[in-house]
């Protein structure tokens, strides 16, 4: 498209022609804004046009980056619109400098045709806060760019060309130049669409020499030994805290200390479930769902009630590792076998052991005879 200094050289040129009548000068820039006013219309369809056929390929992407899109496309239309204007602002002002009696200079023009750049840039970056949430480097990319060509080729640097298409697309996908400047490389992308890549109870191929129904096995085994065990590991905790009577400061610190290898349990178990290719049970919820312990009351219970409850839980949990360990040796894991009995096993009858000592019937203070 035709810039506005090459308007403002066809008016000179008319001027020139015509004389210097003050009747014909006003013609002429009346005529001249007609034309411009033309072009602003050409721009807006040039600059719609695009956007709008992009418009129908993106309402198949996420809905924030379509809202995004709406209010970019809106910034920049209102941008365009206001730059032609002012355009023909220049005209008019031009020909108030011919009715004084004398045409401007072509350094005058220079000046003022700067001064448009400098404008439509400002109100460029203005309107481009309206998208400034989502699409932050548009805004920042478009000032660089027309600092730079401003630089490169003078007063009339901006381009009048529409958006294309694929400049759009690459814009909201993040694959245009400026996203590898550093400030943008360094902007964490937090806000990004929640996908699950691999449903829970499938399983993934890899080379461990297992076959698949063994790791399957092993993993529906041991996934319900873990919420078990997250459950007994909860359940030390809650009754630490929530501990009392004689023997409260030899219990407050046993429990912790059965909660914290509980604790290293869960970690082992669910770490031997994604080594089988398997998804291991990780959320509250889904444990409290998935564990076969009692779930005790929110309130606070008596000592023999507590080390009952999780004496109850540490037979549950040990029923499924002999039951676990002897299936699995069958089938040929002997790596969830080595787990369930030299960890599992190993770690919950000591506490077992442990735990049942302070429900004897032991008298702390010997009645009066």
């Amino acid at each position: 498209m035709t810039s506005p200094y090459t308007y403002w050289s066809r008016i000179i040129s008319g001027w020139r022609t015509v004389g210097d009548t003050g009747s014909q000068i006003v013609e002429t820039a009346q005529a001249s804004r007609e034309v411009i006013a033309a072009r602003t219309d050409d721009m807006r369809e040039a600059v719609t046009s695009p956007l709008t056929a992009d418009y129908a390929e993106l309402t198949r992407m996420v809905p924030e980056k379509v809202a995004a899109f709406s209010m970019a496309h809106t910034a920049a239309v209102d941008a365009w619109f206001a730059i032609q204007e002012e355009h023909i602002a220049q005209v008019q002002r031009v020909g108030a400098m011919m009715l004084r009696g004398r045409p401007p200079t072509l350094n005058e023009l220079n000046i003022l045709s700067s001064q448009s750049g400098e404008y439509a840039l400002r109100v460029f970056e203005q309107g481009a806060r309206g998208g400034r949430n989502a699409l932050a480097p548009l805004k920042k990319t478009a000032g660089a760019n027309a600092r730079r060509l401003a630089k490169r080729r003078g007063p009339t640097a901006y381009t009048t060309e529409p958006v294309q298409t694929s400049t759009v697309t690459a814009l909201l996908q993040g694959e245009c130049i400026m996203a590898k400047k550093p400030t943008a490389v360094a902007q964490p992308q937090f806000k990004v669409e929640y996908r699950e890549i691999q449903p829970y109870g499938t399983l993934r191929k890899l080379p461990i020499a297992l076959e698949d129904n063994a790791r399957k096995q092993s993993v529906e085994i041991l996934n319900q030994v873990l919420a078990d065990t997250m459950t007994l590991r909860d359940l030390y905790k809650k009754h630490h805290w929530q501990m009392s009577g004689a023997t409260f400061y030899q219990l407050h610190l046993l429990l912790d200390k059965h909660y914290e290898e509980q604790a290293d349990l869960v970690d082992m178990i669910a770490e031997r479930i994604m080594a089988l290719g398997g998804i291991s049970i990780a959320m509250a919820p889904d444990v409290a769902e998935a564990t076969k312990i009692p779930r005790p009351p929110k309130g606070r219970e008596d000592v023999p009630t507590q080390l009952s409850r999780l004496l109850e839980a540490h037979e549950i949990i040990l029923r499924a590792c002999h039951e676990g360990a002897e299936a699995a040796d069958e089938a040929g894991d002997d790596g969830t076998n080595d787990l369930l009995v030299s960890n599992l096993i190993r770690t919950n009858e000591p506490q077992v052991w442990f735990v049942a000592e302070h429900l004897a019937a032991t008298e702390l203070v010997r009645p009066d005879k």
